[in-house]
Order: structure tokens, then sequence, then C-alpha cells
């Protein structure tokens, strides 16, 4: 498994999560070419990226199982609204948010596999709040 290589020149701090978001097509899979104000629309709406660096407080609340899941490198969803975007050394963009904006992690794109699973018990399941 390679190291997820944050080529940002950013490092996020606190609760803070730095995601590098997906880049929208410009040409659909059909060979459609988009029109810059329909790239720009779907840009709004895309809420998937990759993690680039987690502040040392991120997650520290979160599932011990989900929260090894979250390093760099891991795929998310994220609020597509929140935090603010961030141009990196790179030339990329970036958006910065607090932790609570992953709205889920994206296991079949994991750097490595990792198992969400929580175990049972007679009530239902363990750790539910």
């Amino acid at each position: 498994m390679s190291e997820y290589q944050n080529t940002s020149g950013l490092r996020a701090v606190e609760y803070r999560v730095l995601i590098k978001p997906d880049s929208t097509e410009e040409v659909t899979a059909g060979g459609i070419i988009l029109t810059d104000d329909n790239a720009e629309r779907n840009s709004w709406a895309q809420v998937k990226g990759t993690i680039a660096s987690i502040g040392g407080s991120a997650f520290e609340d979160w599932d011990p199982v989900e929260r090894g899941a979250l390093q760099p490198g891991a795929r998310v969803y994220y609020s597509k609204y929140e935090g603010v975007l961030i141009q990196g050394a790179d030339g990329e963009e970036y958006r910065l948010c607090n932790d609570k904006m992953i709205g889920a992690i994206i296991l079949n794109e994991l750097a490595a596999p990792v198992h969400l699973v929580h175990a049972r018990t007679k009530g239902g399941m363990a750790g539910a709040a």
C-alpha cells in the first residue's frame, strides 16, 4: 500500500480536515463537452473527495474503527457548502472544513480495506446512542 502524499503545502489543525475535492469532468462519458456553465454547476454539487490532511483533534470523539479509516488518502463524502476553499502550493483547490462535515467514508475506495462492523448485543447495536 502506498502512502498518500499531501502536495498542498497545507496542514489542517485542531478539528479541521483538508479535503481535495474530486475534479468535475468537462467531457461526459458519452463524449459530450460540457459548457463552462454546466461544468461550474457540476462543481457546486461535488461532495466527494480525498482527505489530504487531518488536524490533531479531528475525529477524536468518533468510533475508533471509523477514526482508523479516516487517514490521509481516505475517500469521503462531505457537506458541499461547509468550510472554505483554499488554493494549495501545488495550484490545486482544497476544502478546509470541520471533521463533523464528513458524512460518509467511501469503503470501496479506501487505500487499505477497513471493515466497519458493530458488534450486536441483546438490546441492539453495541455503542448505539
